[in-house]
């Protein structure tokens, strides 16, 4: 009887043992604040050793952080880092804060995005885990880019009186939202002295998904009798909240 009672003395020990060392490593979590895509967002954790002796070879992973919204977007794992990444030991009741940075990638959706993080180690011999869930927000983010022309260099158009001529530009969207419904401005004037002007139309890019671009064709149809000039100023091109502008030069030439 005495053998049973010591033989389940020490299978209680052992038990008891274990389940301290799984429980030996919490974390406290703060999230990451909400950000645009294309940006780097920081959070922090707090792991803790909860157990009498060191935990030693302490790693960090993470699970690719899915929409909880659209499942079918993700950050993946490569865009996770912390610092520490790892170290060889944390004393018995120490803690320490580890920095959690993300790296949005660009265009991506707007919502809510969630994966588990793990901490390892060893604690009295046993292999331990401790988990939490990371929660990163995506805003809604619009964003409109000319590249090639912006204020010093400009798209330059020259024709002759009474005729037309082209030039194209690209709009592209780096936000993560579509872009459509474009309006284009300009402070440009168009007319010369006794009245002759300058006639500019642009093409529709229609809509434009985030991370795409497309050309927009501006004509510029030159007046009978207009001077001879450089007119030049600013285009503004604009969808929604998102606008971009660039320089604009349209040259009359002589006729030949």
């Amino acid at each position: 009887m005495n053998k049973k009672v010591f033989m389940s003395g020490i299978l209680m020990a052992i038990f008891l043992l274990l389940v301290n060392a799984a429980f030996a490593l919490q974390t406290v979590n703060t999230d990451p604040s909400a950000a645009n895509s294309g940006a780097n967002t920081n959070g922090s954790f707090v792991l803790t050793n909860n157990d009498a002796t060191a935990a030693t070879g302490i790693t960090l992973s993470s699970a690719a952080l899915v929409g909880v919204t659209d499942a079918t977007k993700n950050i993946p794992t490569s865009a996770i880092s912390f610092s520490p990444s790892s170290f060889s030991s944390l004393a018995a009741g120490g803690s320490t804060t580890i920095a959690t940075t993300v790296a949005i990638p660009s265009n991506l959706a707007a919502q809510t995005y969630q994966g588990t993080i793990t901490v390892s180690g060893t604690v009295s011999g046993a292999t331990v885990n401790s988990t939490f869930t990371l929660s990163v927000v995506v805003n809604s983010y619009s964003s409109l880019d000319v590249p090639t022309y912006d204020a010093t260099t400009a798209l330059e158009i020259r024709g002759q009186e009474d005729n037309s001529n082209t030039g194209t530009f690209t709009v592209t969207n780096n936000g993560n939202v579509i872009l459509n419904s474009f309006t284009f401005t300009n402070n440009i004037n168009l007319n010369d002295s006794d009245g002759d002007s300058i006639t500019l139309t642009f093409s529709n890019p229609g809509t434009v998904n985030p991370g795409a671009s497309a050309t927009v064709t501006v004509t510029a149809a030159f007046g009978n009798n207009i001077d001879l000039d450089n007119y030049a100023g600013t285009v503004n091109v604009t969808s929604s909240t998102a606008t971009d502008s660039f320089k604009l030069n349209l040259q009359v030439q002589p006729e030949i």
